[in-house]
């Protein structure tokens, strides 16, 4: 969901037409501009969840998500107390934070209301897995890895490259990209592909040690 208009006014349409539950994911915050702590403020993003059930004509979103805000706002209660107040009225159902780092996945989930972190997880990014996956599992904290693919590096390259970030236990889900109506049928089908075998998994470990660890693993 995002503020096109017309786009939102689509997808609320669609759920009112059909009888089954469908649940509704969206993000706030990147449509800041310039993005910067500064431009976080409790009232734009709580405009931003009343805006979005008015384009959809929906009652509630089921799941909001801070999109990758700067680091400082990490470190902001009444950002995070806003969607306490939020949730309180039935406007969202769960908050959750998408973070480009691992840091910020932990500082974040130390707010209570904090329940679904979405971070970078794939072959060429192996540190969520270590502590973060851990104090996200005593939390009870969904983890949606995001990017899959590696931003594309690993399509076509690899079959089993999307199923390598839902093999872990503790990854609620994965959600790789999709704008063509191809790739949506290419991602359903790696739900019918094999997992790795161990010995795949440990030599996908050992690549990224050997080859990749040194220059990435810091970083994020």
């Amino acid at each position: 969901m995002v503020l096109n208009f017309s786009l939102s006014r689509a997808v609320g349409k669609l759920i009112r037409s059909r009888s089954e539950k469908i649940y509704i994911a969206t993000k706030c915050g990147r449509f800041i501009n310039p993005h910067i702590n500064a431009g976080y403020q409790p009232k734009i993003l709580g405009e931003f969840v009343v805006q979005s059930l008015k384009n959809t004509g929906l009652d509630r979103i089921d799941l909001i998500q801070l999109h990758c805000p700067p680091t400082q706002v990490y470190y902001r209660p009444e950002i995070f107390e806003e969607f306490e107040k939020l949730k309180k009225e039935g406007k969202i159902a769960h908050l959750g934070v998408s973070v480009e780092r691992v840091e910020e996945g932990l500082k974040a989930i130390e707010y209570s209301n904090v329940e679904t972190i979405e971070i970078i997880f794939n072959m060429f990014r192996h540190r969520p897995a270590e502590l973060f996956f851990k104090e996200a599992k005593k939390r009870n904290i969904g983890i949606i890895a995001r990017v899959p693919l590696a931003s594309g590096l690993l399509t076509g390259k690899f079959k089993e490259a999307t199923n390598f970030s839902i093999m872990f236990e503790k990854v609620s889900c994965a959600i790789p990209g999709v704008s063509r109506i191809d790739q949506l049928d290419s991602n359903l089908k790696a739900l019918e592909i094999r997992n790795l075998s161990t010995e795949e998994i440990q030599s996908v470990k050992e690549v990224y040690n050997e080859l990749i660890r040194k220059e990435v693993h810091h970083r994020w």
